[in-house]
């Protein structure tokens, strides 16, 4: 079975005419949720794609509500900013009794920075 990123990869064109919650359910279960194959599929294929298709990505998450997509756009959010050059901790999708609930951690050179 391929990952999207292998989709990504081999078949760029597929993604064209795909919305980003189908994009999703090509990866793991479907569902974002902490630490999954979902979700691990869908950070690994945000390190591939071009800006262009991180906007488009976040536009579709702002624009049309869909299950998980405040989850898909806090990962999107993340990978901007590791291509801004913070050094990036994802952080929960759903926040747990007795852990710190944040979406991620940026750090820079002068410490991290929370949001």
């Amino acid at each position: 079975m391929n990952s999207i990123t292998d989709i990504w990869i081999n078949s760029k064109r597929t993604f064209d005419s795909k919305s980003l919650a189908q994009i999703l359910s090509f990866a793991g279960d479907g569902k974002l949720k902490d630490n999954n194959a979902t979700s691990k599929e869908f950070r690994e294929l945000l390190e591939q794609v071009p800006s262009s298709l991180l906007r488009q990505f976040a536009d579709n998450c702002l624009a049309e509500k869909f299950e998980d997509s405040g989850f898909a756009l806090q990962d999107i959010i993340n990978q901007i900013g590791s291509r801004l050059g913070f050094v990036v901790e994802n952080g929960l999708y759903r926040g747990k009794q007795n852990d710190i609930g944040y979406d991620g951690i940026w750090t820079s050179s002068e410490g991290p920075v929370l949001y």
